[in-house]
């Protein structure tokens, strides 16, 4: 398997929220994974309808303005690699937060992959919270839903896990971290050294996995504003830092967000 590291959008953080502290910007890392069973993308991020109108995304964008940029696009990166629309057979989810699941509608003939309980979560969202993440402009696309649940037993590195996805090569596996939804879930995918494992929305700061983790203020805001179970939420985030720097286990952990773990990764990319 060939793995590409992609950004599939920019957002802005004004100087408002990240008092200075963070970053500018935030990504949408997003992974293209080539396989003999056609392409599968790892979250979607922003679409290209999105950026033509990123009122789509609804009240979000005023607060983390979407910079509109259509060669970020997952389907022009696709496009720009060589291949087809309808080569992309499959798209894992981590969860389905808006920023996740734009390009959905860009890739109608994929099969879509997620937590049963975020499936649930996202087409009957109750409370604030919920009502606000989750966009049926990009949920209504998906033709081919393939939900999971954990079965007693399944473990990877300690972290329960579902192995055997529909389709797909036994060397990619879901490993539910809940917390940020009712069914977020870090993805698993062997690479030619160890395993990566994308985490999601897991944490927001490649700070919180160094190696003397500090969470800033701005993401500890952030946390409490989106987290649906913050309690929960802050014991996985250790479990990970665990996980990347004491359990001695061939596995590097990252986010959703963060600019320069994203550029990390990309640079060291590897088959």
């Amino acid at each position: 398997m060939k793995i590409h590291h992609l950004n599939c959008g920019t957002m802005k953080i004004s100087k408002i929220l990240s008092a200075g502290r963070i970053p500018d910007h935030a990504v949408c890392h997003c992974l293209l994974i080539e396989t003999r069973q056609g392409l599968v993308l790892i979250d979607s991020g922003i679409g290209t309808r999105d950026m033509v109108d990123p009122s789509r995304l609804g009240p979000t964008h005023y607060l983390l303005p979407v910079r509109e940029d259509m060669d970020e696009t997952a389907l022009n990166q696709v496009l720009s690699l060589g291949y087809k629309t309808d080569d992309v057979r499959h798209i894992i989810l981590t969860h389905l937060d808006l920023d996740h699941t734009g390009g959905i509608p860009d890739f109608p003939h994929a099969a879509i992959h997620v937590l049963l309980d975020e499936y649930r979560a996202a087409h009957n969202p109750s409370g604030f919270k919920e009502k606000n993440r989750y966009r049926k402009v990009h949920l209504a696309a998906a033709k081919s839903w393939e939900t999971y649940e954990e079965r007693p037993g399944d473990e990877w590195f300690g972290f329960p896990c579902i192995k055997g996805l529909t389709g797909l090569p036994e060397e990619i596996i879901l490993v539910p971290l809940r917390g940020h939804t009712k069914g977020h879930c870090g993805v698993a995918v062997a690479s030619g050294n160890g395993w990566l494992l994308h985490a999601g929305d897991a944490y927001y700061s490649a700070r919180d996995m160094a190696p003397d983790p500090h969470c800033q203020l701005p993401f500890k805001l952030f946390e409490y504003l989106v987290h649906m179970d913050h309690s929960r939420a802050v014991l996985l985030k250790k479990r990970l830092w665990n996980l990347a720097y004491r359990s001695g286990a061939p596995v590097r952990v990252f986010c959703t967000h963060d600019p320069g773990e994203f550029e990390w990764f990309r640079l060291h990319a590897q088959a």
